[in-house]
């Protein structure tokens, strides 16, 4: 018994000691090492937040992931409503809660914030933690995004975020504009990917196209986002997200069915009847969410004319 005691003992210590040279190495990482994925599509975050911190005038927020970046055209917004366009959309991976939370702290009188999700099922987890350390890096306004449960759900990607930066780092290779077409600087001022993409590169296959589900935990976690908008007198929509249309995807009244239980739990408006964004299969780029050139103005169009029917209920847009 002694003998175990002893060797427990000892193994707590060897725990703790490592804890804390961990602590200690990584504290030193982000004081030596600067962010080494500045010109990657993630950092577009920086440019995303900065715009939103930085028009103080009523503005439309979008919110969604990469859908929303590869499927808008912020400007034909801007020129319809008259209000300035910010566009949050990003990767998938950081999970819908993530990109939610990139607008507080900046929500202000008479803004509208339009929520795209392509699922309302998520349970709030990061779904890829080594993309997450290369987006948030050491910059301290991204770290305030996450809270206690997000951090715990990225920390074991640490050790290897510290090592591939600290690799690019000595090695010089960090921070190069990558010859790859996912890049900072294919967005444009307003946060839309603003690459030429003229015809599809990819084949939709059966099964790859699934209808949304609605789960209550991310549906208790919007309708939160809803009510932090209406204490600051903004207003929160949901909008739909662009369904690519042919032939293996799923029948129009399972859309229908989603949506309804999407209405019942949300507390604030959904202004778009999903089946009016069914769009054929050529309008999609690389995947069955990112739309062509084409393909963003024909979604364009149509959120366009749900907010101006929508504001026509409401008049919440000055004319």
């Amino acid at each position: 018994m002694l003998i175990m005691r002893k060797m427990l003992k000892k193994i707590v210590l060897l725990c703790f000691a490592l804890n804390l040279f961990f602590v200690v190495y990584a504290g030193t990482f982000f004081n030596i090492v600067p962010p080494q994925y500045t010109q990657n599509y993630q950092a577009a975050i920086l440019d995303k937040i900065q715009r939103l911190s930085d028009v103080q005038e009523p503005k439309i927020i979008l919110i969604g992931n990469s859908s929303v970046s590869f499927g808008i055209d912020s400007e034909m917004i801007e020129h319809e409503f008259g209000m300035p366009v910010v566009n949050l959309g990003l990767h998938a991976g950081l999970g819908n809660k993530f990109l939610e939370r990139m607008v507080l702290g900046n929500i202000s009188e008479g803004d509208i914030v339009i929520v795209a999700h392509t699922d309302y099922s998520d349970n709030g987890e990061i779904e890829q933690p080594d993309l997450a350390w290369i987006t948030i890096e050491n910059y301290g306004e991204l770290w305030k995004l996450l809270d206690i449960r997000e951090w715990l759900q990225i920390l074991p990607a640490l050790p290897n975020y510290i090592w591939q930066s600290t690799f690019l780092y000595v090695s010089g290779r960090g921070n190069r504009i990558s010859e790859e077409e996912y890049r900072r600087d294919m967005f444009n001022q307003y946060g839309d990917v603003a690459s030429e993409r003229e015809k599809r590169i990819f084949e939709v296959e059966d099964g790859m196209i699934k209808v949304p589900e609605v789960g209550m935990q991310c549906m208790y976690r919007l309708n939160a986002l809803n009510s932090y908008c209406a204490e600051r007198n903004a207003v929160m929509l949901i909008a739909a997200y662009p369904i690519a249309a042919g032939e293996y995807t799923p029948d129009k009244q399972k859309y229908v069915s989603f949506q309804r239980k999407l209405i019942e739990h949300a507390e604030c408006e959904v202004i778009s009847d999903f089946t009016d964004y069914f769009i054929g299969y050529e309008y999609f780029y690389d995947t069955y969410y990112h739309l062509t050139n084409n393909g963003a103005e024909i979604r364009t169009e149509r959120l366009i004319k749900d907010i101006r029917n929508w504001n026509q209920r409401v008049n919440f847009i000055d004319d």
